[in-house]
């Protein structure tokens, strides 16, 4: 077999899962949602993909299944689940400007009055 076209046991080809959970009349069971992926796990031995990587439903990136993500339907990585604990793209340049902005201020040539607290009245 050539190279990047590893298969499965189940002759799936070799990827990250996106699974999801099936209810219906039959053993519910988590399935992948690749159409030409046949894996596939049953419900009560779900224990067996906690810890494994899924592609999260929301955002689409990889992420480590979890007990609290294999509540949902459909799992979702943690930053989506809790989107206010999500990091946002930051300009780390930009914020180390600022502070150098605010750690140089005062070191002009210009004189400043320093009040000492006797001095108040």
């Amino acid at each position: 077999m050539g190279k990047g076209k590893t298969k499965g046991r189940s002759g799936s080809k070799a990827h990250t899962h996106s699974y999801f959970r099936i209810a219906g009349k039959y053993t519910p069971c988590w399935r992948c949602a690749d159409p030409d992926c046949r894996h596939f796990v049953y419900v009560a031995q779900e224990n067996v993909i906690v810890g494994r990587n899924s592609i999260c439903w929301e955002c689409h990136e990889k992420f480590e299944l979890d007990d609290e993500a294999m509540k949902e339907d459909q799992p979702r990585c943690g930053s989506c689940r809790h989107p206010e604990t999500r990091v946002i793209g930051v300009d780390i340049d930009e914020i180390m400007r600022e502070k150098s902005k605010l750690l140089t201020f005062g070191q002009s040539d210009d004189k400043v009055e320093v009040i000492e607290p006797d001095d108040v009245e």
